[in-house]
């Protein structure tokens, strides 16, 4: 396309603008430049307990941040793959924000962040807080049960990230029971109690009854993630071994792998 044709592209965009801004009663110059580059709006970081940059040293990593008032109420909680980015939008210059972003800065005081090793460890936090804290501006507090497209198994392991650099997440799952999570070091300097809990689960007696609230809708939030990621990341499907020493070595050797940076799959997830 030649620059004649950019020209009468561009002409026919200006005319078809200012058509629509008379149709809509508006003909000042002036209303039509404001309607096009409106004033930025800052936040006057005076009225909160922290500035621009306790911001910037939050971190760039999965996790969980609280919102309180200055009684110390929790007001919000929200997550987010990347917490930096995510709570800087609420504080950054904005030409119009949404009326519930609006409301938290009218009465947050204070941010609190705790960093997790993944997106879900961070969903499930973030459910886990909802529920203890009711904050005001969550108005989705229950979690909806959804098809979770992952049906394989009832009984896995699953292998992810921690917050520690040195270790490693087991998100144990089996069936009636609430998910139970244990972090084992990569050198497996740990590794003898962090199997006996998960030989514990899978092979032990363990009476199971009624899940509490929290611990199903935990259990809906993984099962919809793997839905998404079960085969980006590392599983090992408990039924699909001979027994508890099998198992111990599948997941001693997964574990090593990740230490040793070949564990195959994506573990940044």
């Amino acid at each position: 396309r030649g620059p004649t044709e950019d020209v009468d592209l561009g002409a026919e965009l200006l005319f078809a603008l200012l058509e629509r801004y008379e149709t809509e009663g508006v003909t000042d110059l002036d209303e039509i430049t404001s309607d096009q580059y409106p004033i930025r709006k800052a936040v006057h970081f005076s009225s909160f307990a922290f500035d621009e940059e306790d911001l910037v040293a939050l971190p760039e990593a999965p996790g969980v941040y609280v919102m309180r008032d200055d009684q110390g109420e929790v007001i919000y909680v929200g997550k987010s793959k990347h917490l930096r980015d995510r709570v800087w939008t609420y504080f950054a210059d904005q030409a119009d924000r949404p009326e519930k972003t609006r409301q938290i800065l009218e009465r947050i005081w204070s941010v609190d962040v705790e960093e997790v090793g993944s997106e879900l460890e961070a969903l499930i936090l973030e459910a886990r807080l909802i529920h203890a804290c009711r904050p005001i501006f969550n108005t989705q507090v229950k979690v909806r049960e959804r098809p979770s497209g992952y049906d394989r198994a009832r009984r896995f392991i699953l292998l992810l990230p921690s917050v520690d650099p040195h270790s490693v997440e087991l998100f144990c799952v089996d069936e009636g029971a609430p998910i139970s999570q244990v972090r084992v070091r990569v050198d497996l300097t740990d590794w003898v109690s962090g199997y006996g809990h998960i030989d514990g689960r899978f092979f032990g007696s363990s009476a199971q009854g009624d899940l509490a609230e929290e611990d199903v809708a935990a259990t809906h939030i993984l099962q919809t993630w793997m839905g998404h990621h079960h085969e980006t990341v590392q599983v090992i499907h408990v039924d699909d071994v001979g027994g508890a020493e099998d198992l111990r070595r599948l997941i001693e050797d997964a574990i090593v792998d990740y230490g040793e940076g070949d564990g195959g799959k994506a573990w940044r997830i």
